[in-house]
């Protein structure tokens, strides 16, 4: 009929088609909402196999309302297509009260990219979210090869993200930038994806806990009939990173088409680019550091952003930094040079000199401490779903899931500070000479040690799933029904092993060496103390110096983190629309779910003594359930009056029973206004959201970490290397929020194909679950604060050595801005008969107007406009223009955001600068710059015999190779693209 597709989610495109047009860009399984010219309304999965073909697998889902003899008409076949919005109950992305973006299969297809989380990353409002490819420092969270989605910058554990509408185990317990406790979606069958929800502010009261910034699911197509494929392969422009992907899916229909059975399988791999050094940006050794000629009274500023920085403490064959040998440096083979100190901070630092020896930015080996720039990551899942139409109205499905991650990369380099004793025989004979002729019995040596190797970890992370369930319709009360319930168990496990990681104690046992006065040759003194401590000596002094036996021993070990999650749950929901008010029918939607959450885990008995440089890995061990139960409705208060075209009110209620925290309430009221005026139409939602604490919070047994911390107490010098350890807190409570939404959306008939929304949000988070960072717990013990000073450990010298950290609920959150989204297609017969193909455009935008935490000392930090971790930019855009034909398709997307500072702590002035204190520093130049990428995608339809489809794409991301001009790996990856141009191609086939 000459009707309307309306909500049409494919190729960009959401609004108001006719039946013809959408055929021509219709994707298999793309849920549609139909409404008739009746004003009856059904929820459509429609498949093709050619444009403009509807094949034999077209169905209707589920019947929202209408004439039942139409819906039973376009009901061929039932309860396959599961859709996700901000509501239980089924609405498309415009008629959404709650703001939803809708990522089709094509658009993630034209991206090509090898994990669909840097893909998702790039839409507007996603920020600081970790990628395999910035997760190298995450060495002693386990944390290494995970990907996940962080909306609205709150941290991913306030991101929910499901499955085909089902929650997924957490694939880490904890970590320390807002990352712990939440879904790998590395590990997710990518290949299999009908498109992407983005469910986009608080939407706890429909989905429950975790659900405080948005939802993201990943919608599969389980219902794919035939096979199809793709293989990919990628390189950076500089030659490096290399990567591969394939996949295959095959699906078939049995018994008569009452069953379905779909396997799928993909492995991929990015090589990683292991040393940053690879790049010449990072080559100039840019940073901050403190300014080496402030004083509180001469108006300069306390912090400076300069380059060739460098260690005036570490080199990496040794450097003597106190004393009348101080400048000594040991290089290859042992010999001695003076080493050139350029200008010193009064810190860890210098600027100039020998800057380049102390960083190795010039080096390409592994000797490098600069972090990898790109980890080496290997994937691999298997997916199996099969379905079963008992009869009519009711089916069975099973499903089971395997996926495993491997990665690696490094995240520092080890370094050490030693006492080296007068009459070691390492030490070179001209300076135990110098040595002798002062009375010097020893002296202090700080080591990076190059010979060990730069330090990393290699992470490998699996997911297992196993599903079954039923769901169905039924008739009563006079109209129809629908449910699903489920059973689901999935287990995600953790192993982690620690590469050049020393053992302290062996390395400091190594390097004091005496001659054995009975064999005339090096031991180590602790040897002579006990001949079976099996210590060899190791030569700290110089590079090049020591055989394979010293450095075995001087690292001494592996550490190492086996690690269990397991989540049972079984969730019902019930679908139906029992009454009719004038304006239409009610629609309803309740359910009920249980679920628990348990974490156990090894580590070696060196880890659980903090006996290495860095991971120490502690085990974890505890348990929690849920259970909870909601309504939702959806009741029309007006249809076709002089004042509204339509208006529906959204309710929502959860309760929600933690055994941990007992019991909390959550809900969501929000409306629809569909004006009288063209296409306005006014949506709103005001709702209160929680977010529990997850087994890392609770139950961590002690995970470690590694910084600088600069110590008031000691004129604010720079401690390096002060080890942080967390611990869990079984009393932590669950976070609450209040979120606000209001927006406007414009899809005019005289524009066709064209759809607008504009919205505002605000989320206001109290009893924030957060961690005291190392260096404010300082500056909180320094400004009197007793609580912190217990929490610090000094050695005799009064040095910082230890400090431990516990979260709690004693911060605040809030952030509030505007989201965008505009799309249009056009065919452009419609203009030209003779011309072929279609134009389409999308605008995706985020303004982050406030994003401020309360810490639990009480500073309050503003991250709206701060480029860098824990922040947002001002603004964030994707804009997409593309022109397909049936032959071939072209994508131009730019995308970029504002500029920015690194601290909206930090004042920016040269001079005349106030003194700076804990917290409040001034910076001689406070400003990051904004950044705006083009990528480019091409395919082209090969005709092949036998072959429904076979495309052969190019991708170009990052097309103008764009760089940053200074080191900004220490800041936030998460925004800045830091690998520079990348080329992916491929084909694609289906059959």
């Amino acid at each position: 009929s000459p009707g309307q597709i309306e909500g049409l989610r494919t190729n960009g495109v959401s609004g108001n088609l006719t039946i013809e047009e959408a055929l021509q860009v219709l994707v298999e399984g793309t849920p549609l909402v139909v409404r008739t010219a009746g004003n009856d309304t059904y929820t459509v999965a429609l498949a093709r196999s050619h444009p403009g073909e509807l094949s034999d697998h077209s169905h209707s889902d589920q019947r929202t309302s209408g004439n039942g003899d139409q819906a039973d008409a376009l009901r061929a076949r039932p309860l396959e297509t599961v859709v996700v919005t901000g509501t239980r109950i089924v609405r498309d992305g415009y008629q959404s009260p709650t703001p939803l973006t809708v990522l089709s299969a094509d658009e993630i297809e034209r991206d090509a990219p090898t994990d669909v989380a840097n893909f998702i990353n790039k839409i507007p409002g996603f920020a600081n979210s970790q990628l395999a490819r910035n997760s190298s420092t995450s060495l002693s969270d386990a944390n290494g090869g995970v990907s996940n989605l962080n909306l609205r910058s709150l941290g991913a554990e306030r991101t929910l993200v499901l499955l085909d509408g089902m929650r997924i185990v957490p694939s880490s317990i904890s970590g320390f930038n807002n990352q712990g406790g939440s879904v790998d979606v590395n590990l997710l069958p990518d290949q299999l994806i009908s498109h992407v929800d983005v469910v986009a502010g608080g939407a706890s009261a429909a989905y429950g806990s975790d659900a405080l910034s948005g939802v993201v699911n990943l919608v599969l197509d389980k219902t794919f009939t035939g096979l199809k494929g793709a293989l990919l392969g990628g390189v950076t422009s500089y030659g490096d990173d290399e990567q591969y992907l394939a996949n295959l899916t095959w699906g078939v229909p049995f018994d008569g088409g009452r069953g379905h059975i779909l396997v799928s399988g993909s492995i991929s791999h990015v090589n990683g680019i292991m040393h940053g050094n690879s790049r010449s940006w990072l080559r100039q050794g840019y940073d901050q550091i403190p300014n080496p000629n402030y004083t509180a009274t001469n108006g300069q500023p306390f912090y400076i952003i300069t380059k060739q920085v460098g260690s005036s403490l570490f080199t990496p064959g040794g450097l003597i930094d106190t004393g009348p040998l101080r400048g000594t440096d040991f290089g290859p083979g042992g010999n001695t040079r003076t080493f050139n100190y350029g200008t010193l901070t009064g810190g860890a630092n210098m600027i100039g000199g020998d800057w380049q020896e102390t960083v190795g930015a010039l080096t390409d080996s592994s000797e490098s401490d600069i972090s990898s720039l790109d980890d080496r990551v290997s994937r691999q899942n298997i997916f199996a779903h099969a379905s079963f139409d008992l009869n009519d109205h009711v089916q069975v499905f099973a499903q089971i899931m395997y996926a495993s991650t491997e990665s690696f990369g490094f995240c520092c380099s080890s370094s050490e500070s030693a006492t080296i004793y007068s009459g070691n025989p390492f030490i070179p004979a001209p300076v135990q000479a110098q040595m002798t002729a002062l009375g010097l019995s020893s002296f202090h040596l700080n080591v990076w040690n190059a010979a060990i190797g730069a330090t990393g970890a290699d992470d490998t992370h699996r997911l297992g799933l196993f599903v079954m369930g039923a769901k169905g319709v039924f008739d009563a009360m006079g109209t129809n029904w629908s449910w699903d319930a489920n059973a689901s168990r999935s287990i995600s496990w953790t192993s982690v092993t620690a590469i050049n990681d020393p053992i302290t104690a062996n390395f400091q046992n190594a390097i004091n060496v005496v001659l054995n006065p009975a064999t005339g040759v090096p031991a180590c003194a602790s040897t002579l103390l006990n001949p079976t401590d099996g210590c060899t000596p190791y030569n700290p002094m110089g590079t090049g110096v020591n055989n394979t036996a010293a450095l075995a021993y001087a690292v001494g070990g592996t550490g190492h983190l086996s690690q269990t999650l397991d989540q049972n749950d079984f969730a019902a929901t019930l679908r139906g629309e029992p009454l009719m008010v004038p304006a239409g029918s009610v629609s309803v939607a309740t359910g009920f779910e249980y679920r628990t959450l348990g974490v156990s885990g090894t580590s070696t008995a060196t880890d659980q003594a903090n006996g290495f440089y860095v991971g120490n890995f502690h085990p974890t061990l505890g348990s929690y359930n849920v259970a909870e139960g909601f309504i939702e409705t959806v009741i029309p208060l007006a249809r076709d009056v002089s004042w509204a075209k339509t208006m529906d009110l959204n309710l929502a209620i959860r309760e929600t029973g933690y055994s941990t925290s007992g019991n909390v309430t959550t809900w969501k009221v929000g409306a629809t206004y569909d004006t009288p005026f063209d296409g306005v139409r006014i949506r709103a939602t005001r709702s209160r959201d929680i977010r529990a604490p997850n087994l890392g919070e609770l139950f961590s047994g002690g995970q470690s970490g590694e910084g600088n911390v600069i110590d008031p107490f000691h004129n604010n010098t720079t401690t390096p290397n002060i080890l942080t350890i967390r611990i869990g807190n079984n009393t932590l409570k669950p976070e609450t929020a209040d979120t606000t939404g209001a927006g406007v959306i414009y899809q005019p008939s005289w524009f066709p194909g064209f759809s607008a929304s504009v919205d505002y949000f605000q989320t206001d988070i109290r009893d924030e679950i957060a961690l005291i960072a190392a260096q404010d717990e300082v500056n909180a013990c320094y400004l009197g604060n007793m609580t912190y000073c217990n929490s610090i450990q000094r050695d005799s010298n009064g040095v910082i050595h230890i400090i431990y950290i516990q979260p709690a609920n004693t911060a605040y959150a809030k952030t509030s801005g505007f989201e965008i989204e505009t799309s249009y297609r056009k065919s452009l017969s419609d203009l030209v008969g003779s011309w072929d193909g279609a134009i389409f455009l999308r605008l995706l935008a985020n303004n982050t107007m406030v994003l401020t935490t309360v810490s639990p000392t009480g500073l309050v930090t503003p991250g709206a406009g701060v480029n860098a971790a824990n922040g947002a930019p001002h603004w964030t855009a994707n804009l997409s223009l593309g022109y397909e034909t049936g032959n071939y398709s072209a994508l131009w997307t730019g995308r970029g955001f504002s500029s920015g500072v690194r601290s909206r702590l930090y004042m920016q002035c040269s001079q005349a600068c106030p003194a700076s204190n804990a917290y409040y520093y001034t910076i001689g130049n406070d400003q990051l710059p904004g950044e705006f990428y083009m990528d480019l995608s091409l395919s082209y339809h090969l005709k092949i015999p036998d072959l429904d489809t076979a495309d052969a794409f190019l991708t170009v991301e990052n097309l103008a190779n764009n760089n940053p001009n200074f080191a900004l790996l220490s800041l936030s990856p998460g925004i800045y693209d830091t690998l520079g141009r990348v080329f992916r191609t491929g084909i694609r086939i289906k059959m």
